[in-house]
């Protein structure tokens, strides 16, 4: 039994748009490289001996009630990470009566959405999670009644509902002079409204740290510095404390990870990604908190690299056991 080959099920969602972006390499005998929005990477780079992984696509134009398969997997590893772009297929996963355990649930899945999480996990003396809002404007009028309404004379981000990366984040300073030209208000496009809380420290620097929690473990990631609050992959290539990170990530303070294990209480994923900060009262500030953030890049640096490492071995760690777990009372 154990030197049998092991079958994991990997499960892509297919967006409720149905959209799929195809990269083609011409010239070169390989695949149609297909991605659909909404999913994770945590597969990629992951090393499993004597392993097979085969992918399933749920959702589309068409459903299917059952799902065919030429084998029992050992495991069922769900690449859905964003509820606002996949909930037709999550619904699908969920009504699916699959056999084998399920690294990252769909019902659990449903519980990242920003708004959800805002409603849900709650601030604590340590700890400030932001208030977030989801709307579907019609007019920019609209949009300035309820900032005033939920922020007052405060700055708020602002972003569509399926935005990760900071794509399409604005920071709304003032309400009353914003334009909101470059968005579209019909009542059906759907945006969020955040509280902004100010990270700046006393040097005037932000800073945002990364964690991934696996199998209930907090692992860092990164910790970048930039001289503005919108701070996302581009930011390191003007970072300018290396060492402070090199530190951060080989010694994290003990109170992020206790952010960490607080987030996890709630969303209680095998796997996912917190972006947080510190703010100058020692307090930790959550940004946001869900699967699709993409923890491993092709980083040159060797605190970056090691870090990254970790994460491949403790996702392994948390496949193998899982399998072995479910193999052995097979």
């Amino acid at each position: 039994m154990e030197n049998r080959e092991k079958h994991i099920l990997k499960i892509i969602g297919i967006p409720d748009d149905n959209r799929v972006d195809v990269g083609y390499n011409d010239g070169f005998l390989k695949e149609f490289l297909l991605n659909f929005d909404g999913n994770s990477s945590f597969l990629e780079n992951i090393t499993l001996h004597n392993a097979h992984i085969t992918t399933a696509y749920l959702g589309g134009k068409d459903h299917f009630q059952t799902l065919q398969l030429a084998f029992k997997p050992d495991i069922i590893v769900n690449m859905m990470c964003d509820p606002e772009v996949q909930k037709k297929s999550l619904l699908l996963f969920e009504n699916l009566n699959f056999k084998a355990p399920i690294l990252n649930h769909p019902r659990d899945i449903a519980k990242t959405a920003r708004d959800t999480v805002s409603q849900n996990l709650h601030s604590t003396p340590e700890f400030i999670i932001p208030k977030t809002y989801r709307i579907a404007p019609n007019t920019k009028e609209e949009i300035r009644a309820l900032g005033k309404h939920y922020f007052g004379d405060k700055a708020f981000l602002f972003r569509p509902v399926s935005s990760h990366g900071g794509e399409g984040l604005f920071k709304i300073d003032d309400v009353t002079s914003e334009t909101f030209d470059a968005f579209v208000l019909d009542g059906n496009k759907e945006y969020f409204l955040s509280e902004f809380v100010d990270f700046k420290n006393s040097e005037g620097v932000y800073q945002k740290a990364r964690f991934y929690m696996i199998n209930a473990k907090a692992y860092p990631r990164h910790y970048i510095d930039a001289d503005t609050w919108k701070i996302h992959a581009h930011s390191r290539e003007s970072m300018k404390n290396i060492e402070e990170e090199k530190r951060f990530l080989e010694n994290p303070p003990p109170l992020f990870e206790k952010f960490c294990a607080y987030v996890y209480a709630y969303l209680k994923l095998d796997f996912f990604g917190v972006d947080c900060a510190m703010l100058p009262d020692g307090k930790i500030v959550l940004f946001e908190a869900n699967v699709c953030m993409r923890p491993f890049a092709n980083h040159t640096q060797e605190h970056l690299q090691a870090a990254e490492k970790n994460l491949l071995t403790a996702f392994g760690a948390l496949l193998n056991t899982r399998i072995e777990s479910r193999t052995s009372k097979v």
